[in-house]
């Protein structure tokens, strides 16, 4: 939650994404975004984990806060704390996970490279984890369960940006076909959310809009995540004693991008729908699903791929076959050069 809660803070549309949050802050800080945006990542940098280790923080909070702003500070960590339990999702289960099968999910577990320059496979990671969400959302609707008893229920993806999934695990994915800023690729196929039934269509769609810009890797750079990286490479439990390099985020550029998986209720039979704007359309691999009440989100695939910065000074060895020709050709001319000036010389005297 640390992770999705910063995210949405650092996103350009954040007024928007960056909810629901504790009334208290929206209440104090006058509704103004940025404001609340800063309060959240001092808050949570203050923080550090979540749980069992935020209550330690607060107990020493406590005994050291003779002051107004520790006050203030301490009443600001208990209000987020209590918000961000009182989220149901939040008690979902979260492993490494397999993506679906027609995608490779092999967790590469390269975090702690070697110096070796030869070894190139080390300057990349990926790192995949899943949230299962279908227990700690309970029981579907009675209308959900209505309509699928009646029409059947589709497995279906969405890829988005890693900002969005705050807001979309919190309200759901939601029809913003004709919305001026948030929605991202139209609607070619008519209003509504657009879903596929292949998980590696969706990802590709997540991926390309996946940025790693300055604002989200400062939103990154938290206890909270390194520990997620750790787990995932590890399969060690999440602590505060991390084995990565404190020096990490200077070696590492970071993007992340969630693919929500989801029940959907299948379209209907010709006769069996009363508003065509309320009911599901299918167009091939893709379905566009007009009510957002007619989708239940069951799990969260997040993929976070690491990639080691180059070097400055040593980028360019060992050289690629392009950069090695260019080289013997350079050096070639250079020789053939030198040749005919010391020809010239030798003619002259």
């Amino acid at each position: 939650e640390m992770l999705l809660l910063r995210s949405a803070a650092a996103g350009r549309n954040r007024a928007t994404l960056c909810s629901p949050i504790p009334v208290e802050y929206s209440a104090a800080m006058g509704g103004d975004a940025d404001v609340i945006a800063n309060c959240i990542f001092a808050t949570t940098d203050r923080m550090g984990l979540g749980g069992k280790l935020v209550s330690r923080t607060i107990v020493k909070a406590v005994t050291d806060a003779d002051t107004h702003q520790h006050n203030q500070q301490l009443n600001e960590e208990q209000t987020l704390l209590a918000f961000l339990l009182s989220l149901s999702w939040t008690e979902g289960e979260l492993e490494v996970a397999s993506a679906p099968s027609d995608v490779d999910a092999v967790v590469t577990s390269t975090i702690t490279d070697n110096k070796s320059s030869n070894n190139r496979k080390k300057s990349m990671a990926t790192i995949r984890l899943c949230l299962d969400t279908t227990a700690a959302l309970g029981d579907a609707s009675p209308r959900f369960d209505r309509l699928a008893k009646r029409r059947g229920v589709v497995t279906a993806y969405h890829g988005t940006k890693i900002e969005n999934a705050w807001s979309v695990l919190n309200y759901g994915l939601q029809n913003l076909s004709y919305h001026n800023t948030l929605s991202a690729n139209g609607a070619m196929m008519g209003t509504g959310v657009y879903l596929s039934t292949a998980y590696d269509v969706a990802a590709f769609f997540a991926k390309n809009d996946a940025r790693s810009t300055p604002a989200l890797m400062q939103a990154w750079r938290h206890p909270a995540v390194l520990s997620l990286i750790q787990y995932a490479c590890a399969g060690s439990s999440p602590t505060t004693d991390s084995s990565i390099s404190g020096t990490f985020w200077d070696e590492y550029t970071v993007a992340c991008y969630p693919v929500f998986e989801a029940a959907i209720i299948a379209p209907p039979e010709s006769n069996d729908c009363v508003d065509d704007e309320d009911c599901t359309r299918r167009e091939g691999k893709y379905y566009v699903v007009p009510n957002s009440d007619n989708i239940r989100i069951t799990k969260l695939h997040l993929t976070m791929e690491l990639k080691k910065k180059r070097t400055a000074g040593v980028w360019w060895w060992p050289p690629g076959p392009l950069l090695s020709a260019i080289v013997l050709c350079v050096a070639v001319w250079i020789l053939s050069r030198i040749s005919e000036e010391a020809e010239e010389d030798e003619h002259y005297y």
